[in-house]
């Protein structure tokens, strides 16, 4: 081999100056199919550098022109304000073209929540709407569209943010009874804790006034309450719920029981949980917010009484007697004999008061309770009771009166309830003290929530007068 052909003939490049050579081989000319085909893969790939390029350079145009501004002008969109009180009516609704998906639409502009009648309505659409009247309390429902998931950024404040999920508590007059809205106050707050919703208050609608004019401000959450638009009163599964005494059938009802219920439990042994529910409200909000000489008033009361007490509290008013025994009587009325009877039997043979409070100032001049001790003294019978004295036929606590009050007169009727039930409660929770009331009452169901389940309910010692009906939270 010669030295020119030093490389191997497989590396050595060879001149094919015409095909016809080696007619083995195709022609690679422009007129040649391979060519043609390898010069139409060549043109579409270029276009699609063009049309790729094109989109971005689009995107950028529409970057300068849309997102640029409002990053260097960062006024928010303005929505019109709307008035809620102009909101009377807001239903679920299918969404068009969503394959049976619905949501319930709220005005964005509102700056306050709805009426309660408003959620009340909002709840019954929306069992006409998805249809799960009858599934768990906890079923999710895949087709509802949450308002508070649609991925608008809400400023609150210096930059707070929305909380995560939360319950917000409307206090309503729709029931004048005071026990009533704690009832339904503590029983949400339980639930939004076990829900791990933030909790918040809203007293705008509460009869009796500003919830500072009787109780200590509720620390509130590190996040924001949600704008009213996003807040619901169902389906349970919202982010965001709103509860009011007129949904209260909707959040406390069938569903809630048997969600709750200790179905392993026999009679009232079944509801430990909504005990529970209750009670842990009643340890976070019950923080009084009495004027000093009152807060004094009632720890020189409590350490006046001698134990173990035996608290009776005496429902009368507008509030009558659920057994058949007592409701075809004349008044209507568990009568006080029965009281002093059963806190007899429950004191036994220890020497303790036996310390009564009623919405009725008569019971402080009755026969049958001469021999016992009010709450509050004298107080009672001399001021704040007389002020719902308006019908000898209709005695103690009774909502049409109440509407009359002014807002001042209802502020002292309120916190002087709230003194007679933190004596009585308070009193009744201590050694081998008792409560004896009427279940009718709310506020004697209040009374064993503030004994605790352990000493009201297993050791009996919260007794109800009125037939053999146990204790329950909310009345829905």
């Amino acid at each position: 081999m010669s030295s020119s052909s030093s490389l191997p003939p497989v590396l050595t490049p060879r001149f094919r100056p015409h095909a016809e050579e080696e007619p083995f081989l195709p022609r690679y000319t422009e007129d040649s199919e391979p060519a043609r085909l390898f010069l139409k893969k060549r043109t579409w790939l270029t276009r699609g550098r063009v049309i790729l390029l094109s989109a971005l350079l689009s995107l950028l145009v529409w970057g300068l022109i849309v997102v640029v501004p409002e990053i260097l002008d960062p006024t928010p969109v303005v929505v019109p304000v709307v008035d809620f009180e102009s909101v009377r009516n807001v239903n679920a609704t299918l969404i068009p073209g969503g394959k049976g998906k619905w949501t319930v639409k709220i005005p964005r502009g509102i700056q306050e929540p709805l009426r309660p009648r408003v959620y009340a309505g909002i709840c019954r659409s929306v069992h006409d709407v998805a249809g799960h009247v009858h599934r768990g309390y906890y079923s999710f429902d895949e087709k509802f569209v949450d308002p508070a998931k649609s991925g608008e950024k809400v400023v609150v404040g210096k930059g707070v943010e929305v909380c995560d999920a939360s319950l917000t508590y409307m206090l309503e007059s729709k029931n004048a009874g005071f026990g009533v809205a704690l009832m339904g106050l503590w029983s949400a707050y339980g639930l939004a804790k076990k829900e791990g919703r933030s909790f918040f208050i809203n007293d705008r609608d509460w009869a009796w006034g500003a919830y500072t004019s009787f109780f200590l401000q509720m620390p509130r959450p590190k996040c924001a309450p949600p704008p009213p638009h996003w807040m619901l009163p169902c389906p349970h599964s919202a982010k965001h719920l709103v509860v009011a005494a007129s949904t209260h059938t909707y959040i406390f009802g069938h569903s809630f029981n048997d969600e709750f219920e200790d179905a392993r439990q026999m009679g009232v042994l079944r509801q430990s949980k909504i005990f529970d529910f209750v009670r842990e409200g009643y340890e976070a909000l019950f923080r009084l917010g009495l004027l000093p000489e009152d807060q004094d008033f009632v720890e020189v009361r409590k350490k006046k009484l001698i134990g173990p007490v035996m608290s009776v509290h005496i429902r009368r008013g507008d509030k009558k007697a659920l057994a058949w025994e007592y409701v075809k009587t004349d008044d209507g009325f568990v009568p006080p004999k029965k009281y002093v009877e059963a806190a007899l039997e429950m004191r036994g043979k220890q020497h303790g008061d036996i310390v009564y409070a009623s919405d009725d100032v008569h019971m402080y001049e009755s026969a049958e309770l001469v021999d016992y001790v009010p709450a509050q003294g004298e107080v009672a019978a001399e001021t704040w009771l007389g002020e719902l004295e308006v019908s000898q036929d209709m005695r103690g606590f009774v909502a049409d009166d109440f509407w009359r009050l002014d807002p001042e007169q209802k502020v002292q009727l309120g916190r002087a309830y709230l003194k007679d039930l933190k004596i009585l409660g308070e009193m009744a929770a201590r050694g081998e003290a008792a409560t004896v009331c009427d279940v009718a009452s709310t506020t004697c169901r209040l009374l064993a929530v503030i004994m605790g389940w352990e000493r009201a309910v297993v050791q009996k010692r919260w007794k109800n007068v009125d037939g053999e009906f146990d204790w329950s939270g909310v009345a829905w």
